[in-house]
Order: structure tokens, then C-alpha cells, then sequence
């Protein structure tokens, strides 16, 4: 380039260009306003008096120019710059004057040993790389953003413009310092407590189905906050408001986590009564939780009836509310609707508005005791009752009003739950020193029911068959309705009155009711046996369930219960009986002084037929009273329940029970024998589990290498002795016995380690003792058996389980199995024991990984050494003909056993191809079909046998008499009996049924397990129709917790029957496919280790089972000799002894001997 006048000049870009004409010269250094420049000259004048512009002096610049302003000596920016500032190209010398501070902004001398396009690269350089850094700060912030906002459901949640409703003021503080106002976590914040709820709901129970509400809570502010965070789902928020002071407030809706968050201009005072207002609507659905709709038809007229299900978070569905366990309040309820339907809520109705034949009519309450949320209910519907009125604790309580509701068409069947609760409620207010506060108690039998049963206090709800039921009805549905009502009452008091502070510790709600049941049930209906068949109805299941390592927890899991598939899951069976058997055990030591425990008097001091000593004495139940009254409406934690026994006994029980609550799983007691003449016996325990022992955490027991060692449990220790009638107590606190608990007197003496099966442990004995039981097991003198039943049950079951550990051979199970015959008494609990596990060896045996081929074989023993010896002892009189068994007092075998004893015993024949047994079922179901009357306690037996033996006209004729059968009852046997047919094409139809209308959803998963455990082509069909129609199940189920926690214990149940790899593959990739409907891997893991033990069996025992069945027995097991004839048919004829007189007038205390 060159200058107007000719001369050449190098100028850099930020030189400053010579002057043209018109323009206004322009100078480096010239700082706009004029004034001092930078280096000390004047504006104009001073500048061109150094020449720098003139052109007189071109001649000097003009000497050499071949050279860039990078070679230059003498830097014109770093000379020019040493008293100039700059800003984003702007001289902005000005602010050194009001700025001491800014020379820091002049670059150091190193600076300038770069050129200057080096300079304007690096300059470059850093503001490319700044830029970049400030991009990817941003993209990284979005997606974090985002992944937080994923997690918690609801985006910007702190942003107030991210919440619904408008404020009347505005907003007075910042959302964003109040972690509430962006709650993302599962459970609730602690800014605000409940503790007053007016409810009131509006419904026609018509299309389509509207319910409207509103809520006012009353609150306690416990933390200053502009925020609440409570619960809601499913439902749509139309007005929120602060009352006292009146403010209008924003809300936000959380799906993912069921929670609503509110809003409000300013913080929440502290220091005066807070309460919320909240408008919502939603549609009533037919599900099985929250607030929804069941169906039932009366002849050809359909109905509809309005009920609830909240525990354990439905009620968020129902109304918004804060839905923790541990969050009480005092309830006021109302509903508006039609005035002919029956309203029903917690407590009793104050009034209801006068209305017309068709129009709407509003029921009030009175208000409730301060409660959990999971306990409201609320039913409306077309009801009938039976009621009566029951005498309070002592003569100055009022009287209280007990009904039992059901459908119109279920009237005649209320009458025998009535009786069983009348009974029931005032032994309990004796067991428990403290009277039942609420004024009525409510039994309703709910068509359409998910759970078994719903303790809600003082409106109990239940399915139909867990409820209704007549004298005329079998044993098993007698015994199970009498169980579930003294189930539900024992959470009047254990759940309703005292709560579990939250979910992880649901075993003070559920294991207390489960054991309190039996004693309940056992007051009510002393002869249906349920002391006596606590071993195999609850304490069996807990050791199988506590032995899957894999899958099991403790009894107070204070950690990994924060989401509702966590809260679902603990509802099983270490919940409910491993915490039964633990108390029980409990209770059995501390009342082993009390009186003496003979074996074969044990039924009747446990069974409540005599009041041999008052509960006054029992030091378990005064500290249980203690507790109860310690923590009255209010929660508890197992520590405080630990501790009230404590301070009751004088004892440690903290000490003793903390392994037994916070470790899971259960000991195995392993007994040696030493001393000098190898008599003196020894314990040592050892953590338990299906896939082996464990190492013990200290003592003598170093423990198997290479496993995780836990702590020792106390282990209350009893035995008995061929010499020693009463039984002897010997706590094990450490791995190992330091003395020698007992000597054997002598070569035949024995010992029988946890006597009556009170213990919640599993025993190992030498191969000596082993054989010495087992020939002890088979003798019976005067129709007495040596070894009591419970206790021959025990051998069976620990027998078994040792050999899937692989800890013992399978022929000592096997062995023991021959003294079922040889007892020849009848005896139910070791046939309810044994049973089972017979028929899963014949089905293990049937698979193609077994090993010796001898399941034909196997089958034949079981029909010709163990039941066809039951059966030829049958009269052919009557139905109980056989020999009764007696005990100590001649007192003869209670008809309850009896009665259970003799279907099931048939039915295993049944089940192992009994022709005779199979020919006498198809004939008395033929003549049931044409109106013959079959006795309550055989029916299920001659459905299940005709439709196994039967072809596809006897399927579809059980399937049109499930359809037409009214009673629940008998629609539940007949369902059940689908389960049984053999057809290939069958088969396919009945899991087919499963999804149809015609089957309530609750029924579904029954159903479909039932056909499972029928085994072989039965079990392959299940599995295959549970994989390839899984989404077609849940949408039966309705979705929703509850549906998860079906679904998880159906794929646990069915893959836990399977014995391949393939199988743990199939379990695995169909978990982790429907992860969105079936979180919890606990289901997963106990169905995985249970296919895994189940290969390990086969490999190891198939073939030893096979060298069994060919070794003859010992002379002394020898059964008598088996003769396969068809039993006769009067075997199943109607019986003709009474069935069961109505429980007395006279309440019965609860057995009040160990139990």
C-alpha cells in the first residue's frame, strides 16, 4: 500500500494511517475527549512536533523498510502501552485516574519477546479455548440438569414458573435456597408434620366415574419454609390455598415419585396454625389400589362398589396427603353419595343429609385417633350385615358394636365370622391389658381385593374368601377365614394403635399379627388346631424363605427401603413368619419355668381348651404390654420393642435378640459327640443356607474359609431325651458349646434337639443319632409314637433342607418317610411336612438332567409304602373311620386334624396315580353333577382328581360350574381345579383363562402358578406363557405397586420350579427386560438361587435316590405290604360325623402356654 503523497510506509494493522485530506488526523495514542496522551505530549500539537506525522520526516522512516514490525527492536504496543490502557481494543487510560489498582492490567516484560503476530495468535488461542470452555460448561451443566430433573420428574422444579396457579402477592423470597421447593428424594422433607385432616369426597359411583374432593390439613411447622412437599398421584390439582393466613399458592405434580409440592409467596410461619386447602379430581378406576371400583353381579344384574386398598401408598391416589407410616393425624371424613348405598369409613357416622329415592346424600364421621395415612378406608356400595354387640374389657366400658358386611347375595354366610370376631375381640383386650378404643368394628367382605385382608382400623376388609364362609364349609376355609380375622384384629393393636416408624421394620406390624393370630384363633375356635400346626403353616415357610441368601434381608432392614417396589418386597414371607417364629420362640424361653412341658401334653396346654394359669405370669406378655402402652398411637422400632421385654423380665433380651432382628438368616445347630466315651454331646452353630453352611463369627468355630463369617445368634437350645419326658433348655450365646449339654445314657439312648419345634434354627445330628431317630421316629406303643408329631415333622423338614444344602445324604429323608406309614396314627403335620417334598422329588425326577431314570420307580414307593398304607386303614363306613391316635390324657385326635388329614392324604395319593383314588373322585363328581351332595372337606379333592383323570367335557363342565358358582368359596376350588388338567390343550386353555373376564385379577397369578406346580409339561407351559404374555398379565393385574409386587412373586414362584442354565438365563433376561414394571431384585435372586439348588440336587442326588429305591428296608421300617388296590368309593363319602359347632358363648382366653 501506499500514502496519498507517494512515500511507501509499512504500518501494522493497529498503526495509525497517515492523515487524508478531510480527515481528522488520527494518532496510537490519542485518547478521545483530547487531554494528556499516554506518553506525556500534547494532543495534536505535541505530536507533530516529534515529527512522527510530518512529512519532512519521511526520509528518516524511509532508510529501510524490508523488515515487519515482528523484527522491530523497539515494540511500538510496548513502548506505547507503558502508560496506555486498553480494554477490548478501547483505550481506556481514563480509569487509571480512579482506579489505583488498574496498572496491574499492563502485560510484564516477557510479554513482549513474542512478535506481535505471535501475540495475536496466543490472544487468539486463549479466547478460542476460553470460549470452548465456556460451550462445554454449559453442555455439561444441561445434562446434569437434565439427569436430576429425570430422576426427580419434574424439571426446574425450584423455578417458580415451573408450578401451576397464580399467587395473590408476589413472590417474596427465593425458591431456590428451600430444598423443598426442588424435593427429589423418595421419602418426605421434615418441614411440616399432619395432624388434622377434613376430607371430603363427592362420587355417584356412575359414568364416568368422577370423584371431586377437598382437603384441609391442619399443620405443624417444624422449620421456616415456603415449600410443602406431600403426596399425590394419579389425580388433578385444581386449587391450592394457605388458610390462617389466606394465601393463594403453586403446585407441582411429580409422577415418578407420587409427590405434589406447594408453593407460597412467603415462609410458612412457625409461630401460628397452618393449614391447606387443596381442590382435586380424578376417576374412579377398576384396579385393586388407592380409591377404585369392584364389580359383582346378582343374577343378571351387574353393581358397582366404591372401595379402597392405601397400605402401603395407596392413599396418595385416594386424596392428596403425607404418606408415610409414621406421619399420624386425626382423620374427619365425608361423602356425598347416592343415598341408597351403605357408606362405611373408620369410625362411626355422626349424620347424613335427608334425600330422595335416587339422589345424593352426605355422610359425616367421627373423627379418627391419630393414625398412619395406609389405615383410612372408606367403602360405599349396596351392603347387608349381621352385628352384635360385644361387652367392653370391664363392666364400666361402653358396649361395642361389631359387624360383618358383605353383598346382598352373601347374607347367610356373615354369621360364622361374627361369632369368630365377637370372640375374638375381648381376649385380646385380656391378652393385651388395653381395651380396643373406637366405638364400632367393621368386617367387609370386597369382591375385588388384592391382599388376602386390610387392617384398617375399625373397617377390616377382605377378600370374599378370606371372610365369608358357613358350618357347612371345609376345615381349610374355615381355618383360613377364623386365621385372617384374628390376623386383622391383632393389628388393632400391633399396627393400628402402635406403627411401625417405617417399612423397613413392618415385621412389629406383621410378625406380631401373624403369631398373635394363632392364639387368637385358638380362643375363638379352640378345636381347629392352630397351635399345633404353627411348625408347618408358618415356621416351615420361614426357614425355607431365610435360607435363600440371596435374596432374603432381616427382620429390621434399615437401609435399601426407599422406593415403593422396596416397600412391596417386604411384604413376604421372612416379614410375616420368621417374624411369628421369632416371638414365638421368644416366648416359649421365657415361660419354660412356668409350667411343665411334658411332650405329649404340650397340644393342651398350647391349644386354649383349659386355662391351666393365668396370663398375668407370662413375662413375655407383660413386657408386650408395656410396649403397647409405651407407644400408644404412636410408632416403634424393634429396639423399643426389645427393650420393654427387657425391662419386663429382668433379662438382656437386647442383647439376645439383636442378631436374630438386624442379621439375616438363621442358625443351623450341628451336634458332635466326645468325652471319653464318645457319649457327652456338644453344639456349635453355623449361619444356614440352601447352598451351604457358613462360618460363624467367633467362639470355637473357626468357620469354612473363603465365606463371609456373621456374628452368633442367641439360640435358646431345648431337647428331650428317651429318658427325660420334660424338656431341658440350654442357650447357645457363642459358635460353640463350651460343656457338654447332655450324656447319652447308653447305646440307644437319643436326643432331639429344638423339642416341640418352638426354635427358629435347624438341627445337625452324627450318623449315629441320625439312625437312632429315625428307628425312634417309626415306634408307637399304645397308639402313642414315641416322638411326638410336631417333632417328627422337624426331622423330616431339617432332613430335607440339610440334603439340598448338600450337607446330607438324601436316604436319610428318604428313611424317615417310611415311618409315616409305620406311625399308622393320624398325625396331619408331619403328611403336611412330607408331602410337598415328595412330590417335588417325583417332579425333579421327571426332568431331563435326572440322572438313573427312576421316577416311575420313585412314584411307586411313594404309592405303595406311604399312602396306600393310610388308605387300607380307612373304614369304608364313613370318611373319619380310621384309627385315631391318642395322647398322655386318652384325649382323642382333635376332628380339625382329622378333617385335614384325610383330603390330604388322598390328594398326594392323587397326585402319584392312585387309580382307585382317581376312579372313586370321577365317580363322586359325576354324581355331584347330578345333585348328590359331596361332604365341604372332599370337594376340592374329587374337582381337582376328575379334571386331571377327566377329558375336555369334564374341563369345560368344573369351568361352567366355576362360572355359576355364587359363594367365592366354591368359585375359588373350582378355579383351582382347572389347575389340574394334563391335556397339552388344556393346559394352554386354563393359562389362557387366567386373562379372561370371567377371572377376577386378584385370582390371576394364582392360577397361573397352580398350573405351574402341577410340573413336567404343566410347568413348561406356565413358564412359556408367563415369557411370551408377560404385558399382557401386568394389564390384567391393572398395573400400579401392587401389580409389581404380584408380578414378582409370580416369576419368582414359577422360574423358582425350573432346574437348567437355560432356565437362570430366561429369569435373568425376562427381569431385566420388564425392569419398568419389576424393580426389585430380590424376586430375581431367590428365583435364580432356587433354579441353581435345584440342578445341584439333581446332580448329586437323582442317582442316589434310584440306589435307594433299590435297597431293601431295615426289618424294623418294613412297611406292611403294599397292595395297589383301588380304594373303595365310600372312602370319599359325605361325613357323617358333625362338622363344627359355633364357637361358645363363653370367650376363651388365647393358649396360654408356650407357643
Amino acid at each position: 500500500m501506499t500514502s496519498t503523497n507517494g512515500i511507501p510506509k509499512k504500518l501494522g494493522a493497529d498503526d495509525a494511517l497517515p492523515d487524508t485530506p478531510g480527515s481528522t488526523p488520527r494518532h496510537p495514542d490519542h485518547v478521545a475527549g483530547g487531554g494528556q496522551s499516554a506518553n506525556g505530549l500534547g494532543d495534536e500539537d505535541d505530536a507533530g512536533s516529534v515529527g512522527f506525522d510530518r512529512p519532512d520526516h519521511a526520509a528518516v522512516f524511509d532508510l529501510s523498510m524490508d523488515y515487519s514490525d515482528d523484527d522491530v527492536l523497539l515494540d511500538w504496543e510496548q513502548y506505547s502501552g507503558g502508560r496506555k490502557f486498553t480494554f477490548m481494543g478501547q483505550d481506556v487510560t481514563w480509569l487509571a485516574k480512579i482506579c489505583p489498582w488498574c496498572p496491574c492490567w499492563v502485560p510484564p516484560e516477557w510479554w513482549y519477546k513474542y512478535g506481535k503476530r505471535q501475540r495475536r495468535a496466543i490472544l487468539a488461542y486463549a479466547a478460542f479455548g476460553t470460549l470452548g470452555v465456556i460451550v462445554l460448561s454449559v453442555i455439561i451443566g444441561a445434562v446434569v440438569y437434565g439427569l436430576q430433573a429425570s430422576n426427580s420428574g419434574q424439571s426446574g422444579l425450584a423455578a417458580h414458573r415451573d408450578f401451576q396457579g397464580q399467587w395473590d402477592e408476589g413472590l417474596k423470597v427465593d425458591l431456590r435456597r428451600y430444598e423443598e421447593c426442588s424435593w427429589t428424594h423418595w421419602r418426605l422433607p421434615d418441614n411440616v408434620k399432619p395432624d388434622m385432616y377434613h376430607l371430603d369426597l363427592y362420587t355417584t359411583l356412575q359414568e364416568p366415574f368422577a370423584v371431586n374432593g377437598t382437603v384441609r390439613i391442619s399443620l405443624n411447622v417444624t422449620r421456616r419454609s415456603p415449600c410443602v412437599v406431600l403426596h399425590a398421584n394419579d389425580m388433578d390439582i385444581t386449587h391450592v390455598a394457605l388458610e390462617h393466613p389466606h394465601t393463594h399458592g403453586r403446585w407441582a405434580l411429580n409422577a415418578t415419585l407420587g409427590q405434589l409440592t406447594l408453593a407460597f409467596p412467603n415462609q410458612l410461619p412457625l409461630d401460628q396454625p397452618v393449614s391447606l386447602l387443596l381442590h382435586f379430581n380424578y376417576t374412579l378406576q377398576q384396579k385393586l389400589s388407592g380409591f377404585y371400583r369392584s364389580h359383582y353381579s346378582v343374577g343378571d344384574k351387574n353393581y358397582t362398589l366404591g372401595t379402597t386398598q392405601f397400605e402401603a401408598d395407596g392413599a396418595r391416589e385416594a386424596f392428596p396427603c403425607f404418606d408415610e407410616p409414621a406421619l399420624k393425624a386425626r382423620y374427619n371424613f365425608s361423602i356425598t353419595a347416592p343415598a341408597h348405598l351403605t357408606a362405611l369409613f373408620n369410625t362411626r357416622q355422626l349424620e347424613a343429609t335427608s334425600a330422595p329415592a335416587g339422589a345424593l346424600s352426605r355422610r359425616s364421621f367421627e373423627p379418627t385417633p391419630p393414625m398412619s395415612s395406609y389405615l383410612v378406608a372408606f367403602v360405599v356400595g349396596n351392603l347387608t350385615n349381621a352385628s352384635a354387640l360385644v361387652p367392653g374389657a370391664t363392666p364400666m366400658d361402653d358396649r361395642r358394636t361389631v359387624s360383618v358386611w358383605g353383598t346382598p347375595d352373601r347374607v347367610k354366610d356373615l354369621d360364622f365370622a361374627l361369632d369368630t370376631a365377637r370372640a375374638i375381640l375381648p381376649a385380646y383386650e385380656r391378652l393385651f391389658g388395653m381395651p380396643y378404643p373406637l366405638p364400632k368394628l367393621d368386617l367387609v367382605a370386597i369382591p375385588d381385593f388384592a391382599a388376602g385382608a386390610m387392617e384398617n382400623w375399625g373397617l377390616l376388609l377382605y377378600r370374599e374368601t378370606a371372610l365369608l364362609a358357613g358350618l357347612d364349609s371345609s376345615i381349610e376355609t374355615l381355618r383360613g377365614v377364623t386365621a385372617t380375622i384374628a390376623h386383622e384384629m391383632a393389628h388393632l393393636w400391633f399396627g393400628d394403635m402402635v406403627t411401625m416408624k417405617w417399612w423397613g421394620e413392618l415385621w412389629l406390624n406383621e410378625g406380631f399379627a401373624t403369631y398373635i393370630e394363632a392364639l387368637g384363633g385358638s380362643a375363638a375356635r379352640p378345636n381347629l388346631a392352630f397351635i399345633k400346626t404353627f411348625y408347618g403353616d408358618v415356621t416351615r415357610r420361614a426357614l425355607a424363605a431365610d435360607s435363600k441368601n440371596a435374596s432374603n434381608h432381616a427382620l429390621a432392614t434399615l437401609e435399601g427401603v426407599e422406593t415403593t417396589d422396596q416397600v412391596e418386597a417386604m411384604f413376604d414371607s421372612i416379614t410375616y413368619d420368621k417374624g411369628a417364629s421369632v416371638l414365638r420362640m421368644l416366648r416359649a424361653y421365657l415361660t419354660r419355668d412356668l409350667v411343665p412341658q411334658p411332650l405329649h401334653r404340650r397340644s393342651l396346654l398350647q391349644d386354649g381348651e383349659n386355662i391351666l394359669y393365668g396370663t398375668g405370669d407370662d413375662p413375655f406378655l407383660r413386657g408386650v404390654r408395656t410396649y403397647l402402652q409405651s407407644h400408644k398411637y404412636n410408632t416403634s422400632t424393634s429396639a423399643d420393642l426389645w427393650e420393654a421385654l427387657s425391662t419386663a423380665v429382668g433379662r438382656n433380651v437386647v442383647a439376645w435378640m439383636h442378631s436374630w432382628t438386624f442379621q439375616k438368616g438363621y442358625p443351623l445347630v450341628h451336634v458332635s459327640l466326645g468325652g471319653v466315651t464318645n457319649r457327652d454331646v456338644f453344639v456349635l452353630q453355623r449361619p444356614f443356607t440352601i447352598d451351604g453352611v457358613q462360618g460363624c463369627g467367633s467362639g470355637g468355630d473357626p468357620g469354612m474359609p473363603g465365606v463371609e463369617k456373621v456374628a452368633p445368634w442367641w439360640v435358646p437350645v431345648s431337647f428331650s431325651t428317651a429318658t427325660e419326658l420334660d424338656i431341658t433348655w440350654k442357650p447357645l450365646e457363642s459358635c460353640s458349646s463350651k460343656e457338654p449339654i447332655y450324656t447319652l445314657k447308653g447305646d440307644t439312648d437319643w436326643l432331639k434337639l429344638n423339642a416341640a419345634q418352638t426354635g427358629l434354627y435347624r438341627v445337625h445330628y452324627p450318623d449315629e443319632l441320625w439312625d437312632r431317630l429315625t428307628r425312634v421316629a417309626a415306634r408307637v406303643i399304645d397308639d402313642v409314637p414315641i416322638l411326638p408329631e410336631v417333632d417328627f415333622a422337624g426331622l423330616l423338614d431339617d432332613a430335607w433342607a440339610l440334603n439340598n444344602a448338600g450337607g446330607l445324604p438324601v436316604h436319610v429323608f428318604l428313611n424317615l418317610t417310611r415311618a409315616l406309614a409305620a406311625r399308622d396314627v393320624g398325625e396331619y403335620v408331619p403328611w403336611q411336612v412330607a408331602g410337598p417334598i415328595l412330590v417335588k422329588i417325583k417332579n425333579l425326577l421327571t426332568l431331563e438332567n435326572a440322572k438313573g431314570g427312576c421316577a416311575d420307580a420313585f412314584r411307586q414307593y411313594v404309592l405303595l409304602n406311604v399312602t396306600t398304607p393310610f388308605i387300607a386303614g380307612l373304614s369304608n363306613d364313613a370318611a373319619y373311620g380310621f384309627k385315631l391316635g391318642a395322647d398322655a390324657f386318652d384325649v382323642a385326635l382333635e376332628p380339625a386334624e382329622a378333617r385335614l388329614l384325610l383330603p390330604f392324604v388322598l390328594g398326594l395319593a392323587g397326585e402319584f396315580n392312585n387309580t382307585g383314588v382317581q376312579t372313586a373322585a370321577t365317580n363322586l363328581f359325576t354324581g355331584f353333577t347330578s345333585g348328590m351332595p359331596v361332604q365341604a372337606d372332599m370337594r376340592s379333592l374329587i374337582f381337582n382328581l376328575a379334571v386331571a383323570s377327566g377329558d375336555a367335557a369334564t374341563y369345560k363342565t368344573v369351568q361352567k360350574l366355576y362360572i355359576e358358582a355364587p359363594e367365592a368359596e366354591e368359585k375359588a376350588r373350582r378355579l383351582e381345579a382347572l389347575t389340574y388338567a394334563r391335556d397339552p390343550a388344556l393346559i394352554k386353555a386354563t393359562l389362557a383363562y387366567a386373562l379372561a373376564p370371567e377371572v377376577r385379577a386378584q385370582d390371576t397369578p394364582a392360577l397361573i402358578l397352580g398350573v405351574a406346580h402341577r410340573g413336567g409339561p404343566s410347568l413348561q407351559a406356565a413358564w412359556a406363557f408367563l415369557r411370551t404374555r408377560y404385558s399382557s398379565v401386568v394389564a390384567k393385574l391393572g398395573g400400579g405397586p401392587e401389580a409389581a409386587r404380584s408380578m414378582g412373586e409370580l416369576l419368582s414362584g414359577v422360574g423358582s420350579l425350573l432346574a437348567s442354565e437355560a432356565a437362570v438365563d430366561q429369569v435373568e433376561e425376562l427381569f431385566r427386560t420388564h425392569m419398568d414394571v419389576v424393580s426389585e431384585e430380590r424376586y430375581r435372586d431367590a428365583a435364580t438361587q432356587s433354579i441353581r439348588s435345584n440342578i445341584k440336587w439333581l446332580r448329586q442326588n437323582s442317582a442316589a435316590v434310584c440306589r435307594w429305591l433299590r435297597t431293601p428296608p431295615p426289618s424294623e421300617m418294613a412297611a406292611p405290604a403294599p397292595v395297589l388296590a383301588p380304594a373303595p368309593a365310600p372312602v370319599l363319602a359325605p361325613a357323617a360325623a358333625p362338622i363344627l359347632a359355633p364357637a361358645p358363648a363363653r370367650v376363651l382366653a388365647p393358649g396360654m402356654g408356650p407357643s
